[in-house]
Order: structure tokens, then C-alpha cells, then sequence
């Protein structure tokens, strides 16, 4: 019999392994696969502000516990030895009896006291105790509260997905299967992972959503809206995400994003221009009032306003990181309004030993096109060589690591490894050499979305595998 601890940290890092090569289109059968392959946490203090619902279900466990009639026991059962297996404290295997009203009663009392290891601990005795005689589906829920309370979030997702798995069974749905979705949803919002969010928005309903949590519903919703290319409908749900809701700002920037792909420019607009007046009172350089201006400048750029355009990028802050981007992108709309010689002036900083590191080809190609418009031939050429100088051996290096066909999980690891020395190879503290993936590279791929969010998800997993390894021994014999 596997232990607790064991069945725990296998989940974990088969859920490491899947995100580095499972498509998010796959939710169901991901879900599916990593459930049912697998058969020191830091103790919290004392809440007495636990959960009215944790509290509520734990009572009607006993009561579900105290009307079901028990088997009668043979004579024999009642030796001392039988006596001593049934005991409530017994933490040998789980084919031993434990008795369903003691046992929730005491998970109850547990929890109550914000001892969440040691009440998932005894109800996941319970729900592998092939004698225990209360609502298995109960106890498996009651279980993923304690393991949500402890932030073994992942965790938890999975043991809410079997409650809903098992609810959905039938013509009639199980009381569990509302709540059991609304915890998956919120357990997947705090992992941000598309499998899970996927899985669990296209089965909940908004009416039954709970209120204080429906503005995060929009914003996912809206999120997979996007990722469907249904632009029209994604912006009209994030515009439900209340101004006072800690999603509004996100909801607001990807509204926008879902305007533009739908190529209403006008709204698009209005929008990024309603998210930088929403972060105005929190100082210049708030990265959404940023972000926001931003994206005002792109969508006057891509509307041809050349001179709004470089008017709006000005307007992005020098102390911030999108800066540099900012001015490499007004640089392209002087050239379009044929503005020479203020292009050429945005490349001595663009271009400057700051941004050596910055992977950035096509603002060299700019350079020269800008050259080749004011007939200055023998500069072009100067930036070609310098172009093929930089950027042709970072090809090669490139090329010849995709030919060696590296598995995912290695590529995970250069990265992974940049990311943590990151600053120390920037600052040249650390040699470059050792890596496969050259860092000009390895930083702008850092930088990119999805594989940022993957990175964060992976994360948030090896957190929890570190809580579940911290545990100590007292988990580890739990089963």
C-alpha cells in the first residue's frame, strides 16, 4: 500500500512532466491520464475564522455517519486485537476498520483547530478504508478542503475533479458537484492552468456560481474565449468584470486585445485608454497604466496615425521595462511617416551597450532600411556586418540544438536554469559558457506568454511537492 505522502508526490511530478508536453486542447483526456495513473508542510497557525462550510459538512458527515446502520460483528471481533485495529488513532494499513462517525468527528476537530495535515491525513484513511461505512463522495470532498486549506492546491484539484467525475455519473447529479466545481475552478485560477480552468468552466453555471468569485468566472471565461479565437464574444465577457474587482484591470487589457483581433480599432482604443485612466492613482509607472498606454499606441499605429502614434508612445515611462520596446516600435512609425532623422536619432539608444543582451534583429534591419531611404550605402552596410556579427552565430547555436532533437524536459532545465542565474549572467558574474541555449535567446523566450505562464505553473508545483516532502514521517505512514 502506497503511502499518503508517496501517492501525493507522484502526482506532483507526473503533473511536472505533463505540463512541459501536453497541449491544453487535450483537458479531459490530461485530467483523465494523470488522476488515474497514480494511486515537511510547515504547520498553519490556529484559524478560528475556518470555513462555516468546512465546519457544516463536517456535522453532517457524523450525522450521515451516526443513521448508517453498522455490520454486525462476529464473536471473534471482539478481541482485544480486533479492538485495537478499529481504534480511531490505528495508522496501519487501510483495510483496517475506521469507524465513521469517530472518524469524521475527529477530522472535524482537527480542522477546527487548523490541523489540516492531520485531518487530510485521517480522511484519506477514511476514504481507503474498505470498511468504512459513511458517503465515500463526502469524505473525498471533505478531504480536498483540507488539502485547498494547506495550499496544496494541485493537489486538491485533482481529488475535487474525482468528486465531480464521480457526481456526473447518472441522470441525477450529486449534492457535491456544484461545490466540488466551484473549488476546482478557484484551485485552477490560483495554479492559472488552462487544462484545469477549461475542464472546469465548461461545466459550471454561472447562476450558481458564488458571487464574491463570479468576476474571476468572467475573466477565465473570457480568457478561453480569446484562446478560441471567439474575439467578439471574449470582450463582451471580460466588459462583465467589475471595476472593483482585483481581475478588472487584467479583463480590461484582454478586452481590448479580443477589440483589436475582432478589428473594431475604435473600441479597442477606448478601451486601452479606460485601463490607463483606471491606474492613473497608482502612479506613473504602474505596469497597467503602462500597459495600457501601450497598447493606445499600437492601436493608433495600426490605424495609421502615424503622428498620434508617436505622440502616445512618448508617453511610456523611461523607468519602466516597456520602454525600450516603446521606442523601438515609435522608431517604425517615424519611418513610415518619413521622420529620418528623428529615427535615426532613437537608435543610439536603442542600440546602446544597455540593451546588448536584448534579442531585438529586426531593430538592425530597421537601421539599415532607414540608411537606405537617405541614401547613406556604406552605414547600411555597417549595420549589415554588424547584424550578421550578433545574430548569425546565435542562429547556428540554435539551429544545431533543434537538430539534436532535445526532449522537452531537458529544454525545461536550460531554461529553468537561466531563469535562477539570470541576473548573473546579465551582469556577466557568471560565465555563459555551459549552456545550450544561447542567452540572447533563453531571455526573450523567458519573456514570452505562454511559456512564462508554463514556467509559473511548474513552479507553483514544485512548491507544493517541497510542502508535501516537508511534511515529515507522520504523513508518510498515514496509509
Amino acid at each position: 500500500m502506497k503511502s499518503f505522502k508517496a501517492f501525493i508526490s507522484r502526482l506532483i511530478v507526473y503533473l511536472i512532466i505533463v505540463a512541459l508536453s501536453v497541449p491544453v486542447t487535450a483537458a479531459d483526456a490530461t485530467l483523465d491520464s494523470a488522476y488515474g495513473n497514480n494511486q515537511g508542510y510547515t504547520p498553519i497557525p490556529h484559524d478560528p475564522s475556518v470555513s462555516e462550510e468546512l465546519l457544516t459538512l463536517m456535522d453532517e458527515a457524523e450525522m450521515v455517519a451516526a443513521r448508517t446502520p453498522t455490520k454486525k460483528k462476529k464473536k471473534k471481533s471482539t478481541s482485544k486485537k480486533s479492538s485495537a485495529k478499529s481504534s480511531m488513532n490505528d495508522d496501519g494499513p487501510r483495510n483496517r476498520v475506521l469507524s465513521a462517525d469517530k472518524g469524521v468527528a475527529k477530522a472535524r476537530s482537527l480542522a477546527a483547530e487548523g490541523k489540516y495535515p492531520e485531518a487530510a491525513r485521517l480522511l484519506f484513511q477514511l476514504s481507503r478504508s474498505t470498511q468504512f461505512t459513511g458517503d465515500p463522495i463526502q469524505v473525498r470532498y471533505l478531504l480536498g478542503l483540507m488539502l485547498y486549506e494547506m495550499k496544496l492546491y494541485q493537489t486538491s484539484a485533482f481529488v475535487f475533479y474525482d468528486v465531480v467525475k464521480q457526481e456526473s455519473r447518472g441522470s441525477s447529479k450529486g449534492r457535491f458537484l456544484r461545490p466540488a466545481l466551484e473549488k476546482l475552478s478557484i484551485a485552477a485560477d490560483a495554479l492559472d492552468s488552462d487544462v484545469l480552468l477549461r475542464y472546469a468552466i465548461k461545466k459550471v453555471k454561472e447562476d450558481e456560481f458564488p458571487a464574491a468569485s463570479r468576476d474571476m468566472l468572467y475573466y477565465r471565461t473570457g480568457e478561453l474565449k480569446l484562446q478560441d479565437k471567439e474575439y467578439a464574444e471574449a470582450a463582451r465577457i471580460f466588459s462583465r468584470v467589475k471595476p472593483d474587482s482585483d481581475f478588472f484591470s487584467k479583463a480590461k487589457y484582454k478586452q481590448a486585445l479580443a477589440l483589436t483581433e475582432a478589428g473594431d480599432l475604435e473600441k479597442a482604443q477606448n478601451s486601452f485608454e479606460e485601463l490607463a485612466e483606471h491606474s492613473s492613482s497608482k502612479g506613473v509607472t504602474d505596469s497597467n497604466r503602462v500597459s495600457g498606454l501601450l497598447g493606445r499606441a499600437r492601436v493608433l499605429y495600426q490605424r495609421q496615425n502615424w503622428d498620434g502614434a508617436i505622440e502616445a508612445y512618448r508617453d511610456i515611462p523611461r523607468d519602466t521595462p516597456q520602454w525600450h520596446e516603446a521606442l523601438f516600435e515609435s522608431t517604425w512609425a517615424m519611418l513610415r511617416s518619413a521622420r529620418f532623422r528623428s529615427a535615426l536619432s532613437n537608435f543610439h539608444s536603442l542600440h546602446s551597450d544597455y540593451y546588448e543582451d536584448v534579442y531585438q534583429p529586426e531593430s538592425l534591419l530597421l537601421r539599415a532600411i532607414v540608411y537606405l531611404f537617405i541614401c547613406r550605402y556604406d552605414e547600411m552596410e555597417k549595420v549589415l556586418t554588424l547584424f550578421e556579427k550578433i545574430y548569425k552565430p546565435v542562429a547556428t547555436d540554435v539551429r544545431s540544438l533543434l537538430n539534436n532533437r532535445i526532449d522537452p524536459q531537458t529544454l525545461f532545465k536550460e531554461l529553468s536554469k537561466t531563469a535562477t542565474n539570470f541576473d548573473a549572467i546579465r551582469m556577466r558574474k557568471q560565465s555563459r559558457g555551459g549552456y545550450q541555449i544561447p542567452f540572447l535567446v533563453a531571455r526573450k523566450i523567458l519573456k514570452e506568454g505562454d511559456v512564462a505562464r508554463n514556467m509559473s505553473y511548474i513552479r507553483k508545483l514544485e512548491r507544493e511537492k517541497k510542502l508535501i516532502n516537508a511534511a515529515g514521517d507522520s504523513w508518510s505512514s498515514s496509509a
